[in-house]
């Protein structure tokens, strides 16, 4: 029964995840680390903009992050990815990333940055601690 319990849960927090206005954003937030990826291996260093990635980014996989602000900006050494929400909410939260491809999040209307906490939800769905589950033999 505590194993159906647990694995329900789980499968609860994934589908209720895919439907939270942040799901979008940390989808463009991997399509630009993707698409950044690319250009580095075209033009020997990282676009420095939204703009200057554009005619490889395809219009809809960034530009549709509704509630949030979507900004890239040149480093010295990469990008730097953030994305605000356009309206802060309880709950809400700001994201940030670079060519390390680390996703950070903090929760409040301060931007995250890079000494953020990492982002945790996502070794959940790559089997984390709900990829465990219970078993009557780990008692």
């Amino acid at each position: 029964m505590a194993a159906a319990i647990l694995n329900v849960g789980c499968g609860l927090g994934r589908l209720v995840d895919g439907f939270r206005p942040e799901s979008r954003v940390l989808a463009a937030i991997r399509t630009i680390h993707v698409v950044q990826a690319e250009y580095f291996s075209q033009y020997r260093h990282y676009a420095a903009s939204l703009r200057e990635l554009a005619p490889l980014l395809d219009d809809n996989s960034v530009s549709n992050v509704s509630g949030y602000r979507l900004t890239l900006t040149g480093a010295q050494s990469g990008y730097i990815v953030s994305a605000m929400p356009k309206v802060f909410r309880p709950g809400s939260r700001t994201f940030y990333s670079d060519q390390t491809m680390v996703v950070h999040e903090h929760y409040g209307s301060e931007p995250a940055n890079n000494s953020t906490p990492r982002r945790r939800a996502a070794s959940m769905r790559q089997g984390g601690s709900c990829g465990r589950g219970f078993s009557p033999s780990s008692r």
